[in-house]
C-alpha cells in the first residue's frame, strides 16, 4: 500500500500541467535552470578572487568586466526572442545558448591573463542572454494560462537551487582539490553538458504560434498558426504596455543585494557571516516559488502580486525604522518572500496578454525595459545610500514600490473576468 500511495504522490508532485509531453518538457526545463545557474556559480562565485589571486587584477578591471559582461547579456535578449518567434523553434536558440555555456567553462579553467578570463565572461553571459528570453516563451508555450504561475515557479524554485547548489559545489570542489581555482572551472562543464543532454532528451518544441489551451477547452489544432511579423510588434495589447511599465517601476526598487550587505554591516552583522543572508534568502525563495505558483494560479494572479508588492513595502520599512541584526535578517527574508511572491507571476501576467506568435519578442521587450529600469535603481540607490546613509536606498525603494502596487490595481484581474463571464 505504501509504495502505490508513494507513487501517487511522487506524480502528483511532478505534474505541472495535464499534458504529459508538455508536463515533462516543464520538468526538462526546471532541470535545465538548475544545471545552468549551478555551473555558472560554480565559476562566478570565486571568479573575483581567481582574477585578484592568480592573475594580479585590479578592482577597476573586475568592475570593468562585470559592467561589459551585463552588457552583453542584455544585448543578446534583445535578439534571442525576437529570433526564436521568426525560426518559429525556442528550443534551437536554447540549444545553441546552452551549447555557448558549456564549451566557456574550459576557457575560465585555462586562462592565463584577464583578457581571457575577460572574454570567456562576456561569451558566458552572451549565452545567458541569447537562452533567456526563448525559454520564458518556451515555458509560456508549453502551459496553458491557468497553470502558468505554476510553470514559472518551478523554473524560477529550480533556478534558485541551482545557485546554491552551484555554491555549495563550489565550495567542496575547492576544499577536495587544496584550492586549485582551474580543476573548479573545468569540474563547472559537467552540469553545463547535462543541461544540453536534458534538453535533448527530455524537452520537445510545441507548435510556436498555436496558443496552449486550458486543461478543458479547444484542442490545440482547431487554432490555426500564427506568423511573426514587424507589423505585429507595434499591436502588441495595452495590457501588456501596462503590465510592462508597472514592473518597471518595480525593478527600480529591486536593487543589488549588495545594499542589503552593507546595511547588515552598519548594524554589526560580522562579516564572516554575510553570505549566510545570501544563503538564507536563496533557500526560502527555492522552497517557496513553486508553491506559491500554484496558490496563483488557483485563486488570483493580480491578488498574489499585490500581496507580494505589500510584502517589499514592509521589507523596505523594516530596513529604514530598525538598526539590529534579527530585523535586517527578517527584513532581507521578506525581500526573498517578496520575489517568491512576484518572480514567476510576473513573467505570467506578462504572457497572458501576449499573442502566441509574439511570446519571444514581446519577452525581449520586456528585458530590455526591466534591464534599464534596474540599471537606473542600482545608480538611485548608489547615490541615496551616498547622501542618507546605508537606509538611503530603501527609501526610493519604498517609494518606487508603492507607485507600482498603486498602478498594478489599473490592471484587470482575469480570474475576476472569468468568474462573471
Amino acid at each position: 500500500m505504501i509504495v502505490p500511495k508513494a507513487t501517487k504522490a511522487f506524480r502528483n508532485a511532478t505534474t505541472i500541467v495535464p499534458d504529459p509531453e508538455n508536463n515533462r518538457s516543464l520538468l526538462g526545463v526546471a532541470a535545465m535552470g538548475f544545471l545552468w545557474t549551478s555551473s555558472s556559480l560554480m565559476v562566478f562565485s570565486l571568479l573575483p578572487v581567481f582574477l585578484k589571486v592568480e592573475l594580479g587584477a585590479s578592482n577597476t578591471k573586475i568592475g570593468s568586466l562585470e559592467g561589459v559582461a551585463i552588457a552583453a547579456a542584455f544585448f543578446s535578449k534583445v535578439f534571442s526572442g525576437v529570433v526564436s518567434d521568426i525560426l518559429g523553434s525556442r528550443t534551437q536558440v536554447i540549444a545553441f545558448g546552452s551549447c555557448m555555456t558549456a564549451i566557456v567553462k574550459p576557457m575560465f579553467a585555462m586562462a592565463t591573463s584577464v583578457n581571457l578570463v575577460f572574454a570567456g565572461k562576456l561569451i558566458d553571459r552572451l549565452s545567458k542572454g541569447v537562452r533567456a528570453a526563448p525559454t520564458d516563451a518556451l515555458l509560456a508555450d508549453l502551459s496553458p494560462k491557468d497553470q502558468r504561475g505554476s510553470a514559472y515557479g518551478i523554473n524560477q524554485s529550480m533556478a534558485t537551487l541551482g545557485g546554491v547548489a552551484g555554491a555549495a559545489m563550489a565550495s567542496l570542489c575547492m576544499l577536495l582539490t587544496k584550492n586549485n581555482y582551474r580543476q573548479t572551472f573545468m569540474l563547472a562543464t559537467i552540469p553545463a553538458v547535462l543541461a544540453l543532454v536534458v534538453q535533448f532528451f527530455f524537452v520537445r518544441q510545441p507548435s510556436v504560434g498555436v496558443d496552449t489551451e486550458p486543461a478543458v477547452g479547444t484542442p490545440k489544432e482547431s487554432k490555426p498558426k500564427q506568423k511573426w511579423s514587424i507589423k505585429d510588434v507595434t499591436q502588441l495589447p495595452f495590457k501588456f504596455w501596462l503590465t510592462l511599465a508597472v514592473v518597471s517601476i518595480l525593478y527600480v526598487s529591486r536593487f543589488s543585494e549588495a545594499f542589503v550587505t552593507l546595511r547588515a554591516k552598519a548594524v554589526g552583522w560580522p562579516v564572516a557571516a554575510l553570505p549566510g543572508l545570501l544563503i538564507a534568502n536563496q533557500l526560502l525563495q527555492s522552497v517557496t516559488t513553486y508553491p506559491l505558483g500554484v496558490l496563483a494560479d488557483k485563486s488570483s494572479r493580480k491578488q498574489m502580486l499585490l500581496y507580494g508588492f505589500g510584502v517589499l513595502i514592509a521589507a523596505h520599512v523594516m530596513f529604514i525604522t530598525t538598526a539590529n541584526i534579527p530585523c535586517v535578517l527578517l527584513g532581507f527574508m521578506l525581500v526573498g518572500l517578496h520575489m517568491s511572491m512576484t518572480q514567476g507571476n510576473i513573467k505570467a501576467l506578462v504572457s497572458e496578454s501576449i499573442p502566441a506568435n509574439l511570446r519571444g519578442t514581446a519577452f525581449s521587450t520586456f528585458s530590455i525595459v526591466t534591464g534599464v529600469a534596474l540599471a537606473f535603481g542600482n545608480i538611485l540607490a548608489g547615490r541615496m545610500s551616498d547622501a542618507l546613509g546605508s537606509t538611503g536606498c530603501f527609501y526610493g525603494g519604498f517609494a518606487a514600490t508603492v507607485v507600482a502596487t498603486l498602478l498594478l490595481t489599473f490592471i484587470p484581474d482575469e480570474k475576476k473576468q472569468e468568474s462573471l463571464a
